[in-house]
């Protein structure tokens, strides 16, 4: 199954964070709610259907209480729009945890989708463990390229003595080995890299 994008999926796909502290409605939305709305709401971005005792707390500071009958009817209907294939895999794929508002008995489609998005996840994580090594050997060799010159400029400084010249030599020689060393295995990483970029390309246009 392909993954497909759209609109519907890219905004289902928020995760949520309850920020501590924070009223999840203020006292004019609380007198003006629609709770089957708002239930929606909440289920379309994949909160679980308790998070209306969020709402709970909120409002019961104004003498208000949520239509509880009418946030569940909604919730339902906007877990309808989240618990699908894209959102599953797009959770997966960003590294999110599995989302238990989409059960496997309820919603087989997104736990397929969270499933064939974790496989593209370990892909992704292969490509950027190799990226982050990529980059530490660039590091390195700009700080040996760095070196090299500074010893190199040692060396021919009037200052310095034979026994001094003498070392330096054998530094530079040692770095630039591991210069020509590191020149190799960054060849080597490129090659790795567009492999498993490759593998990953491969998987997600495979059936």
């Amino acid at each position: 199954m392909k993954v497909v994008r759209g609109v519907r999926s890219v905004l289902a796909i928020t995760i949520v964070v309850t920020m501590s502290g924070c009223a999840t409605l203020s006292k004019q939305e609380c007198q003006t709610a629609d709770w089957q709305i708002i239930g929606m709401e909440d289920g379309a971005s994949g909160k679980p259907a308790s998070f209306v005792g969020e709402h709970r707390k909120a409002c019961a500071e104004y003498g208000i209480a949520p239509d509880l009958a009418a946030y569940q009817k909604g919730h339902a209907k906007g877990l309808k729009e989240y618990c699908n294939y894209d959102n599953g895999y797009r959770l997966a794929e960003s590294g999110g945890a599995y989302n238990q508002v989409c059960t496997q008995a309820d919603y087989p489609l997104f736990v397929q989708g969270f499933q064939r998005g974790a496989v593209a996840y370990q892909h992704l994580s292969e490509i950027r463990k190799l990226q982050d090594a990529k980059n530490d050997a660039a590091k390195r060799l700009e700080e040996v390229k760095a070196l090299i010159k500074e010893k190199e400029a040692l060396i021919i400084a009037d200052a310095s003595t034979s026994q001094q010249r003498k070392v330096l030599l054998e530094e530079v020689t040692s770095l630039n080995l591991e210069m020509t060393e590191l020149n190799a295995t960054l060849a080597m990483m490129e090659v790795d890299i567009g492999q498993a970029q490759n593998r990953y390309e491969q998987f997600r246009q495979s059936p």
